[in-house]
C-alpha cells in the first residue's frame, strides 16, 4: 500500500494552542469551556504556521503547495476563502502554489487528500495542507440557527439520546505532508482517502447509512481499524445515519468510535484538519476518547465493543460530511 507522511502539524481549537494542550485534553477528556478563540484568520494562520515554517526551509518555493482552505467568506478579516492559501504562500515564497479548496465541514479532509493527490502526481515535493474558520459571528450563527441545528442546551452530544444539534467552535490546524521516507521520521502516515458525494439532500445525508457505509468501505478495504473519529454533531438526523451505517459495516471486530465535537464543537470548514490533528495525537499518545459527554443515554448502548479502548491504536479512520452532500474519509496508521 503506497502511504504519504504527515511528518508534523499545528493546531489551535477551543482545547486550546499546540499539540502539549491537546494531548492532555485527550487524556483527561476536557471539554472546551468556550468555543470562540478571540483571533481573526489572519493571526490565526499565522500562529499556525510559525511552528511548521522551519519544515520548507532550503525547498524550492515552485516545489511546495499550499492547499489551506476556507469553506466560507472569513467575517472577522473580510477576506474571500480563497485568500489564507494566498497569504500563506506568499510567505514561503513568490511561487509557492495556492489553492483553496470548497467542500463545506469536508473541507479540512478534502484540502489534505487534495495536497496528497499533488505528491503522488510529482507536481511537489512538500505540501501544507489544513483549514481554518473562524465562524462565530452573529450572521452564521443566525444561519445555522435557522436550519434548526444548533443545540438549544449549548452543548454538542453526539450520540446520545437527549442530542439536540451542535456548537459552533473556532480554530484551525496545518499539516506537512511529503511522500514517504522523503524528509524525516513522521508522527503518521496516510494510508487512504475518499470523497464522494450523496445526493440525497442538500443538508442531510441518506437516513439509511448506505452512502456512508460505501464510504468507510472504499477507504477501508480489508483494512482492521481501531478507532473511528466519527463526525457525529450531536444532530437528530446525522448521528442516526452515521450510526446506522457503522452497523452495516462493522458486523464484527467493532472498532472504538467517538466523536470529538462533544470536546471542541463543530468547527464547520476547519473541523476536519482539527479532528485529524486529534487522531494523530491519539496515535502518536496511544489515548482514545469515548463518548462524551453522556454515555449512560448513548444510542451505542449494547454495542459495548465500540466503548472497549483496544490495547494499542495502529490505524485510524475519521469520517467529516458536508451540506452540498460532501463525504470525506481519510485513514492513517502508525509509522
Amino acid at each position: 500500500m503506497v502511504s504519504y507522511d504527515i511528518l508534523d502539524f499545528s493546531v489551535i481549537s477551543p482545547l486550546g494552542e499546540g499539540k502539549t494542550t491537546h494531548i492532555e485534553a485527550l487524556e483527561t477528556a476536557r471539554i472546551a469551556s468556550q468555543y470562540a478563540i478571540g483571533r481573526d484568520e489572519v493571526d490565526l494562520l499565522r500562529d499556525l504556521w510559525e511552528p511548521l515554517k522551519h519544515h520548507v526551509a532550503g525547498v524550492p518555493s515552485h516545489r511546495i503547495g499550499v492547499v489551506v482552505s476556507n469553506s466560507k467568506y472569513q467575517f472577522r478579516s473580510q477576506s474571500f476563502s480563497h485568500e489564507s492559501s494566498q497569504l500563506l504562500a506568499s510567505w514561503i515564497g513568490p511561487n509557492a502554489i495556492p489553492y483553496n479548496i470548497t467542500a463545506a465541514c469536508a473541507t479540512g479532509l478534502v484540502s489534505v487528500m487534495t495536497g496528497v493527490q499533488w505528491l503522488r502526481r510529482g507536481w511537489v515535493d512538500v505540501v501544507i495542507a489544513g483549514s481554518l474558520e473562524t465562524s462565530k459571528v452573529p450572521l452564521v450563527e443566525a444561519a445555522f440557527s435557522q436550519m434548526g441545528v444548533l443545540s438549544k442546551q449549548g452543548v454538542c452530544r453526539p450520540f446520545t439520546e437527549d442530542r439536540d444539534g451542535f456548537v459552533i467552535g473556532e480554530g484551525g490546524a496545518l499539516f506537512v505532508l511529503t511522500r514517504a521516507n522523503e524528509r524525516g521520521t513522521p508522527l503518521a502516515q496516510i494510508e487512504k482517502g475518499t470523497m464522494m458525494a450523496d445526493p440525497t439532500d442538500l443538508l442531510s445525508v441518506d437516513p439509511s447509512g448506505n452512502s456512508i457505509a460505501s464510504l468507510i468501505r472504499q477507504t477501508i478495504g480489508t483494512s482492521r481499524i481501531d478507532y473511528i473519529n466519527a463526525h457525529g454533531t450531536g444532530t437528530r438526523l446525522n448521528d442516526a445515519a452515521e450510526l446506522a451505517a457503522f452497523e452495516q459495516v462493522f458486523q464484527a471486530d467493532k472498532p472504538l468510535i467517538s466523536s470529538t465535537k462533544a470536546q471542541t464543537g463543530h468547527l464547520l470548514g476547519a473541523t476536519g484538519s482539527v479532528e485529524l490533528a486529534l487522531c494523530v495525537l491519539m496515535l502518536s499518545e496511544q489515548v482514545a476518547v469515548p463518548v462524551l459527554p453522556d454515555t449512560s443515554a448513548s444510542l451505542m448502548q449494547g454495542m459495548a465493543a465500540f466503548q472497549n479502548i483496544p490495547a494499542s491504536l495502529n490505524r485510524i479512520l475519521t469520517l467529516n460530511y458536508g451540506f452540498g452532500g460532501h463525504l470525506a474519509a481519510l485513514m492513517i496508521a502508525t509509522p
